[in-house]
């Protein structure tokens, strides 16, 4: 009995013991938890467990944006605050958050979990900015030079050069997140006895009462002969623009002019100092990029003749060669489109209406020849019109809507001579396609490169050159797997120049072209894919692309089919597709434009609406 009781004794101090070890290490741990939740960690120090800032990167720096989005990830058990404010998480952890900047420093404090992310952010406030032009200029009197700055939204804008004042007009911005935009207007610079007279623009923004100014690099105005020149284009092509006007916008109601094209040409140029380019304006009524020609003194015939000499028909090309008098310019017209708002920077149209090319030579008094269309896939008629000063060749189309591509040059001869490419023709194939794309050549074009990244993640990883091959080269294998010969502009990363890009898509004489880009917003929201069109007859493979890629992306207000000007689009050899796939700069879209199952999907969905055009033109 005396022994139990002694057990029991043990028992209760061995208890008491352990219950006393126990409430000490509880105080220990309950201390070392106020103690950490008092004093939260700096992430480079500690470990960030659940708590992460994908972007920006930590640290200080300075943005000329009123707003920083903080995206990332967090432990949703416990509270994410902004400088002491709580905000919303999703069920994941995830979130991203707009936090608004007052102008000078901004000190932002990132807290979750005991861990915090701390800023110091430079709002470097500007109501005006980039001036052009950003270097001096000289400029021949009797110019027109368009001139431009960016300001924030809804700012009212003037310049002035040499006594003269005139108010800029707001260009609307591409994208409706954007807090500057491009204020344009235009100035005449008339005649002057002062061979150099010497100014700056100033420009000048107001909004809510506050006004900034800015200048410009120094103008140079120098006085003009009054003689008319010969301009002659040196470069391959020269692309052409609207006359009285000073804009830099193509426009797919306007063609080319094969080198070798002659006109006369006045002294005074068209100078845009925001994209940095000069026109020449012929007397036939377009404008030319002043670098695409050469002036010299001369005179031209006052007439032009042309007679249909020869018509060749090749398994790809319907080809159509005219001698000439001299090598005088020509329009050539996509007819009858109608556009949502001609005229403007916007071509979009819905429906496809065009049934009929002209081609209006300048200048002709005649214009002779027969052509023998019974058996073309192409034409089905043509008709010799004569006009004021100008001949018009009128070549109606087999079916509304359906041409697939032209070139013009002069060979040595000088006689005129137009290539229409014919539509490919393919068979059915046992394939996850249906058909063969053998004999059906496909350029590739893999947008930006070496030098030129292109955009770049938040987090700076990924450019925008490097996920364009990923995809590219995907695409080259799909589309080779089912046949076709693939040509691209690059495959691997090496820089190229736009004169050089243009040259190997001309030398692939493809039946059809897609250019490989990434897009990118200054909202980390905007998520979509694209596919753009610039000439009529390209609409319809854009559609059909779009139709078959669109559904990988999450769809939003930037998402769909629209008309753009972007230069490689504007080539006319065959339709030409430029395709925006997804937006890196949204953290969750550029988690899956950077898998490669996913750029598979891709490569797959854009060869099938590439194959679906074919079969369209059958």
């Amino acid at each position: 009995m005396k022994f139990l009781q002694n057990r029991k004794k043990v028992l209760v101090i061995i208890i008491a013991a352990l219950t006393l070890v126990g409430a000490v290490c509880l105080c220990l741990g309950v201390a070392f938890l106020l103690k950490f939740y008092k004093e939260p960690q700096m992430v480079p120090t500690f470990s960030t467990g659940a708590f992460v800032v994908d972007s920006p990167e930590y640290g200080e720096f300075t943005t000329e944006e009123d707003t920083v989005t903080f995206t990332g990830s967090c432990n949703v058990l416990s509270q994410l605050t902004v400088n002491g404010k709580p905000t919303v998480v999703k069920s994941d952890g995830s979130f991203s958050v707009d936090v608004k900047l007052n102008k000078g420093e901004n000190k932002i404090v990132l807290q979750n979990d005991g861990l915090y992310y701390s800023y110091l952010i430079t709002y470097d406030y500007a109501l005006i900015k980039d001036a052009a032009p950003s270097s001096a200029l000289s400029i021949e009197s009797g110019s027109v030079m368009q001139v431009s700055v960016l300001a924030q939204k809804g700012s009212d804008v003037t310049a002035a050069l040499f006594n003269d004042t005139i108010t800029l007009e707001p260009n609307e911005p591409t994208n409706p997140d954007e807090r500057f935009v491009q204020y344009t207007g235009s100035f005449t610079l008339t005649n002057t006895t002062d061979s150099n007279k010497k100014g700056a623009i100033t420009y000048t923004a107001t909004k809510n009462e506050e006004s900034v100014n800015i200048s410009s690099a120094e103008i140079t105005l120098k006085k003009a002969p009054k003689a008319p020149m010969i301009a002659e284009v040196v470069a391959p092509f020269a692309e052409t623009f609207n006359k009285g006007t000073s804009d830099d916008y193509s426009r797919p109601t306007n063609s080319y002019l094969p080198k070798g094209t002659v006109d006369y040409c006045n002294y005074g140029t068209i100078v845009n100092t925001s994209a940095q380019t000069s026109y020449k304006t012929l007397k036939y009524g377009k404008r030319v990029y002043e670098e695409a020609v050469i002036l010299y003194e001369g005179t031209l015939p006052e007439h032009n003749q042309l007679n249909i000499i020869k018509q060749d028909e090749t398994d790809r090309y319907t080809n159509i060669t005219l001698s000439t008098i001299f090598k005088a310019p020509f329009t050539f017209e996509i007819k009858k489109q109608s556009y949502k708002n001609e005229g403007s920077r916007d071509y979009t149209f819905s429906t496809t209406t065009f049934s009929y090319i002209d081609i209006t030579f300048s200048y002709a008094n005649s214009l002779t020849g027969q052509l023998n269309l019974t058996q073309n896939p192409i034409f089905k008629s043509y008709k010799i019109i004569e006009k004021q000063n100008s001949y018009v060749l009128r070549l109606y189309l087999r079916k509304t809507g359906q041409f697939y591509g032209w070139t013009a040059e002069y060979d040595s001869d000088g006689n005129l001579c137009f290539s229409f490419l014919k539509p490919a023709k393919i068979k059915s194939a046992n394939n996850e396609y249906g058909v063969s794309l053998k004999g059906v050549t496909v350029f590739v074009d893999v947008g930006h490169g070496g030098s030129d990244a292109g955009a770049v993640s938040a987090n700076g990883k990924f450019t925008e050159a490097s996920l364009n091959l990923k995809l590219a080269l995907m695409l080259k294998d799909e589309l080779e797997s089912i046949g076709a010969t693939v040509k691209m502009s690059r495959d691997s990363d090496k820089t190229l120049e736009q004169p050089e890009r243009i040259a190997l898509f001309k030398e692939s004489k493809a039946d059809f072209a897609v250019s490989i880009h990434r897009n990118s917003s200054p909202s980390n929201k905007v998520s979509a894919f694209n596919t753009y069109h610039y000439n009529p007859f390209t609409k319809a493979a854009a559609d059909l692309i779009y139709e078959s890629t669109g559904g990988l992306y999450t769809h939003t207000q930037h998402s769909g089919v629209q008309w753009h000007y972007f230069y490689m689009s504007r080539l006319t050899d065959c339709p030409f597709v430029l395709t925006e796939n997804g937006y890196i700069s949204n953290a969750a879209e550029l988690l899956k434009i950077i898998d490669d199952d996913f750029n598979k999907e891709c490569a797959k969905s854009i060869a099938k609406g590439i194959v679906d055009y074919f079969i369209s033109i059958q």
